[in-house]
């Protein structure tokens, strides 16, 4: 992970200028990360056009999911070993509304799986952000990792939801695709009852819920 870190530091310090930010301009980007905060609290898709978007993204909520699905991964892999176990050979995880691609270095970093990830982001500014993002790191790294963009497959061993479902109106498809769910929503009072209609809806689609 400590790698991970050190070549994000690296990226991020390259990228943030091109964009027309610098960590050395805190307040500048502090803006942005609170436009872009509020914007959360809306039910419009992330804009990706602006390049403050990008900024915000890099600087502050990439990093911010990382911690977030690590400390899961932690609960998971300490309380839930079993389910682990079915991910060890190339499993093939789904991120759904991937944005910058947080999934993959959680479970390549932190949990050390190897799988092939289906990345699946309906913006093609934030797909082309981060491919930029994920071939500089892997670079700096010096690992390799299999990805897909947009490739739907009929099943998937993982699927990884994260503040993604507060974007949608419709239940994903891809949800009754998947083995295991990690499902990682924000319940903000607006959207807390459709996240509950969800919930109700993967019992009756025969999941077992290992966590509320």
């Amino acid at each position: 992970m400590r790698e991970l870190l050190a070549a994000y530091q690296k990226y991020l310090n390259q990228r943030l200028p091109t964009l027309g930010f610098s960590l050395e301009s805190p307040k500048k980007l502090a803006f942005a990360i609170q436009d872009l905060s509020n914007h959360y609290q809306t039910d419009e898709p992330t804009p990706w056009k602006n390049s403050a978007t990008e900024a915000a993204y890099l600087s502050y909520f990439l990093p911010l999911n990382l911690l977030r699905l690590n400390a899961v991964c932690e609960i998971y892999r300490t309380q839930a070993p079993e389910l682990l176990e079915d991910l060890e050979e190339s499993p093939k995880v789904l991120d759904f509304g991937s944005g910058l691609g947080t999934t993959e270095w959680s479970l390549t970093q932190f949990l050390n799986l190897k799988p092939d990830f289906y990345f699946q982001e309906i913006s093609s500014i934030a797909i082309s952000a981060h491919q930029k993002l994920r071939e500089s790191l892997l670079k700096s790294m010096q690992v390799n990792s299999k990805a897909n963009w947009n490739l739907a497959r009929e099943k998937y061993h993982l699927g990884i939801f994260q503040t993604s479902l507060n974007e949608t109106t419709d239940l994903p498809k891809e949800l009754l695709k998947c083995d295991q769910l990690l499902l990682i929503e924000a319940a903000t009072h607006q959207k807390a009852r459709p996240l509950m209609e969800v919930r109700g809806r993967l019992i009756e689609g025969g999941y077992h819920l290992w966590a509320p």
